[in-house]
């Protein structure tokens, strides 16, 4: 039987056998019995994108496919990517104080306001946060349309002069001035952005060299089970004013032996009653506990502190072990990195759940 492609269609078939035309629904396909292959938006037909579909009544009815849809970067639109990820924004920001409070240096050199650095700060959501709560913050990015987007958000406010912001790659950052830093961060798996062991290393060891002796790096990355043969898929909504942004990020199982993994995002954004699409795809390199505590070991200026989950819940540590994706490392530089060459003590890396 011949499989009809149906570019740039939704298609709407509901319980049972038989199809009610609905509001805004035009066209039909058919007869029934017939397989459509569905090119669709998943965020309205969940995970059937690009898959088969077998007409169960005597028509269904169909949807254009309205929204222009293009494959970019969504790092070069940076105001989508700030409105997904804008609500865990003042979360975040009081979890890196509840961390500094907790393990940042002790007394009055480890006292607010601090000095922090965002490594891939992004569109500049914790940058302006934490400026605005008087921290003297710096932060880089690979991309120059966040980095443009980031500036122009406090231009003109009183946190404006409290940042600096400046290209840069993660493995080779230079640091602005001479000052060292109290805290860095880097919260939502930028990380694994990082494809190779020794740029991974090195990022890790220059952002120890960037801190003062007991300050913080605060990395969150999602850990890979590398028993898991399906793909991932989470979503989130975000809106500011007249824009709403969807997002359905996909991900595929991991190559072990590459110790990468695929994924995929799409945005529908929807402004004033016009909805467009985007799509990404990049890959990540993966780690599961093993392979992360591997790597800590290979950075002799840090010791791990604590470790969290995403639900940056400052009073709940886990342990760093695969039974949970999310996690939260604290790294604390050492007062002495060179007194205990290439260790982690097993006491600071295996948390009891409290």
């Amino acid at each position: 039987m011949p499989v009809h492609q149906l570019d740039n269609f939704f298609a709407f078939i509901p319980d049972g056998h038989s199809v009610e035309e609905k509001p805004g629904i035009i066209g039909r396909v058919g007869p029934a019995g017939m397989k459509y292959r569905l090119n669709g938006d998943p965020d309205i037909m969940g995970d059937s994108f690009g898959s088969e579909l077998r007409v169960c009544g005597i028509h269904a009815f169909i949807l254009l496919h309205s929204q222009p849809h293009m494959t970019a970067n969504w790092y070069d639109t940076p105001l989508y990517y700030d409105i997904v990820f804008q609500q865990d924004t003042r979360r975040e920001a009081d979890f890196l104080s509840a961390m500094m409070r907790r393990h940042g240096p002790a007394g009055k050199d480890g006292s607010p306001p601090w000095h922090i650095i965002e490594p891939a700060c992004g569109s500049g959501r914790l940058v302006a946060e934490l400026a605005a709560r008087g921290h003297q913050v710096h932060g880089f990015d690979i991309n120059t349309r966040m980095l443009d987007y980031a500036r122009e958000r406090t231009a003109g406010t009183a946190a404006h002069k409290r940042i600096s912001l400046w290209e840069d790659h993660m493995e080779s950052f230079r640091p602005r001035g001479r000052r060292r830093y109290h805290l860095a961060h880097c919260l939502v798996s930028t990380f694994k952005y990082v494809l190779h062991e020794s740029e991974a290393v090195a990022h890790l060891q220059r952002a120890a060299a960037s801190l003062r002796p007991g300050g913080l790096y605060v990395l969150g990355l999602h850990l890979t089970d590398y028993r898991q043969d399906q793909p991932l898929h989470e979503r989130w909504v975000g809106r500011r004013g007249p824009t709403e942004v969807v997002c359905n990020t996909r991900t595929w199982p991991a190559r072990r032996r590459q110790r990468l993994e695929r994924l995929r995002t799409r945005l529908r954004i929807t402004k004033d009653g016009v909805t467009t699409s985007q799509e990404t795809l990049w890959e990540f390199r993966t780690y599961n506990a093993a392979q992360l505590k591997s790597m800590l070991a290979k950075v002799d200026a840090f010791e791990c502190v604590a470790c969290h989950d995403f639900t940056y819940d400052p009073d709940v540590q886990r342990s760093l072990d695969d039974s949970y994706a999310d996690i939260i490392l604290v790294l604390r530089r050492r007062g002495n990195p060179s007194s205990q060459p290439g260790r982690i003590a097993r006491k600071e890396l295996y948390y009891s759940k409290t």
